[in-house]
């Protein structure tokens, strides 16, 4: 089982740094928004970025798998919830961000 922390890195941007219990893994992923995300705005959504892997994730009162580029089935998962463990906080961020659109 892997623990996921959320950091404020930036405006738009939390890290997360993941740490598995069974063997010692560290995983750190950057998920952000893009300042510009569409007109008309799309959904609610955050980008998840780790070396070369991007995926994107639809965020409403659960989280789905919109998009990805380069994560393993199991990175996906280990993101996802991570994702379904503060979507109170990212969709937070979004409406800070964009002014309550989410």
């Amino acid at each position: 089982m892997c623990s996921g922390v959320f950091l404020w890195t930036g405006e738009t941007n939390y890290s997360i740094i993941s740490v598995c219990q069974k063997y010692l893994k560290l995983m750190v992923l950057n998920f952000f928004f893009f300042s510009n995300e569409g007109n008309p705005l799309e959904p609610c959504h955050i980008h998840v970025r780790k070396s070369g892997c991007l995926a994107k994730l639809w965020i409403t009162d659960k989280v789905d798998i919109a998009d990805n580029i380069g994560f393993s089935a199991s990175e996906l998962n280990e993101i996802k919830k991570m994702a379904e463990n503060n979507i109170i906080l990212i969709t937070e961020a979004w409406n800070d961000f964009f002014n309550g659109k989410c």
